[in-house]
């Protein structure tokens, strides 16, 4: 089941420069809706990557997806980037492909890949074949 480690460990990898890349050529890493509950910022209205959450008109559902970009902004993917290479980090087989941070090796063992990795790599896309 390296199969899964790796391909998480690169999806990590892709989604980690996919991230990295928004922020070269501008100087916010993280992103705001403008002109929701604010005054419109000036100096951001200038970035065309921050036209993406600008409304064209006021409505719900337009305030809605400006806030859920902006929730997504390049340092929040990178935090949760970090965030799931150590809990990867801390779920690898120790003994007998056995997670022993999900439960012992000797009393309980939890076959590794654990789920806590299966989840992981769930909320990456991966399809589980089981």
């Amino acid at each position: 089941m390296n199969d899964l480690v790796n391909w998480l460990r690169a999806e990590l990898d892709r989604v980690e420069q996919i991230a990295q890349a928004t922020t070269v050529h501008q100087p916010y890493d993280e992103w705001d809706a403008v002109g929701v509950d604010r005054d419109d910022d000036s100096a951001r209205s200038c970035w065309e990557v921050a036209l993406i959450a600008r409304p064209a008109r006021r409505s719900p559902s337009a305030r809605s997806l400006m806030e859920h970009i902006a929730q997504w902004d390049p340092a929040a993917v990178l935090r949760r980037i970090a965030a799931d290479r150590q809990i990867l980090d801390q779920h690898q087989p120790v003994w007998a492909d056995a997670c022993t941070t999900c439960g012992t090796a000797e009393e309980y063992p939890v076959p590794w890949p654990c789920q806590t990795v299966r989840l992981l790599a769930e909320g990456y896309g991966w399809e589980d074949p089981q």
